[in-house]
């Protein structure tokens, strides 16, 4: 079974737990999944799901998953933390995704209009801030769960918190000459191959739904993007004239209230399923 297919199996199974159970699960799956950042991802599921299934077997008898696993759950995460293999392949798909995503951020500028740059030298330097982010953040995470202090956990959130304003910091501080425009063909060409591979990864996700309200704003921005670029649009799309940034805000307005319609849809059909 693919991985995906297990965590949508552990999903589909976390609704059959009691309110007790859940919680008990709950936290042992966040903690599990945060802290195996440098571990086997389809042998930590599997793990995770096969915990999961013993839960179910003993809930059916009136046992807890504290009565059969005991009080102390991080203790036994922690047991089967050391038992996962490592491996850095997925890790490295982690790191790539969030530096992924830093891109998509920091080049949309420059995708949806040809007349801004976009700095590659910035992008290079805050990309490796960014991987570094993303596991600590991770790491923050996962280290927060089973802390019953109070004052851990603000200083976690506030730690995280600094760290994403650093970044943003970062980014805005430096500026190099490594400047390059995503312009005529090759804007149109970078913006199809991005559109492409979001929509190869969006295709492959257990859950569809999750990430159907980004639809939208994705579509609309690559959209106005390759418009933007076509001789026969490029008056009526010119953002950098009044004309055109009234065009631009009332578009992605329209696409940012779609998201909000998607997001309280998907947000009402969860509540109906439970």
């Amino acid at each position: 079974m693919k991985t995906e297919d297990l965590i949508q199996l552990n999903a589909d199974l976390q609704t059959k737990l009691t309110k007790v159970n859940e919680e008990y699960y709950g936290d042992l799956l966040v903690y599990v999944r945060t802290m195996s950042f440098l571990r086997d991802e389809q042998q930590t599921e599997e793990v995770l799901l096969s915990i999961l299934q013993d839960i179910l077997d003993a809930q059916k008898s009136d046992i807890t998953a504290e009565e059969y696993f005991g009080k102390n759950p991080k203790e036994f995460a922690d047991e089967i933390l050391q038992q996962l293999s490592v491996n850095l392949i997925d890790t490295g798909k982690l790191v790539i995704y969030a530096i992924g995503a830093y891109f998509l951020f920091s080049a949309l500028p420059s995708l949806i209009n040809p007349t801004t740059a976009f700095d590659l030298g910035t992008f290079f330097v805050t990309g490796i801030y960014v991987g570094f982010f993303s596991v600590a953040a991770l790491w923050l995470l996962g280290k927060s769960i089973y802390q019953s202090q109070r004052l851990f956990k603000v200083t976690a959130a506030l730690l995280g918190a600094l760290l994403f304003i650093g970044g943003i910091a970062l980014s805005m501080r430096i500026s190099t000459s490594l400047k390059v425009y995503f312009n005529g063909l090759l804007g149109s060409v970078v913006i199809l191959i991005i559109a492409l591979i979001i929509g190869y990864i969006l295709s492959k996700q257990a859950d569809k739904k999750l990430w159907l309200p980004f639809v939208p704003v994705l579509s609309t921005s690559a959209l106005l993007g390759i418009l933007s670029r076509v001789p026969i649009f490029s008056n009526f799309f010119d953002f950098s004239t009044q004309q055109g940034k009234i065009v631009l805000i009332i578009t992605l307005s329209i696409a940012l209230f779609l998201q909000f319609i998607l997001l309280f849809w998907i947000g009402r059909k969860s509540k109906q399923v439970k």
